[in-house]
């Protein structure tokens, strides 16, 4: 097994996986991957979804659960921010991160890692 032939293989999960989350309206996220010389393991999270539409990954849960211990709020949750000049928009909370614990994607859908008090000044900001 090596990188290129475990990229295809996520690229083929991740399209299957769209399929299944459009007939069960959730949200199938294929993540991390170990792989070795003859197997692969991808880690994969089914999350539902709101009413609103938001996908309620744990990492969300766990925002809603712990913001205001970060000096966040709840409704910060799904929020866009500026950092560096680049657009993010708030998309979960790891608590057991204490310097970088805010979760966020890019316009691109790339995610990133934030502190918590640089999204609470660049929300404020907004």
């Amino acid at each position: 097994m090596d990188r290129q032939k475990v990229v295809a293989i996520r690229d083929a999960l991740n399209r299957a996986a769209a399929d299944v989350a459009k007939q069960h309206g959730v949200e199938i996220l294929v993540g991390r991957c170990t792989f070795g010389t003859s197997n692969a393991t991808f880690k994969l999270e089914v999350a539902e979804k709101s009413a609103d539409g938001t996908v309620l990954t744990h990492e969300a849960q766990d925002f809603s659960r712990y913001a205001e211990m970060f000096g966040l709020r709840k409704e910060d949750l799904g929020r866009k921010f500026v950092n560096a000049g680049r657009s993010y928009t708030v998309c979960g909370l790891n608590p057991r991160a204490p310097k970088f614990p805010v979760l966020a994607k890019s316009d691109d859908g790339k995610g990133y890692k934030f502190p918590a008090e640089a999204v609470a000044r660049a929300i404020v900001r907004e």
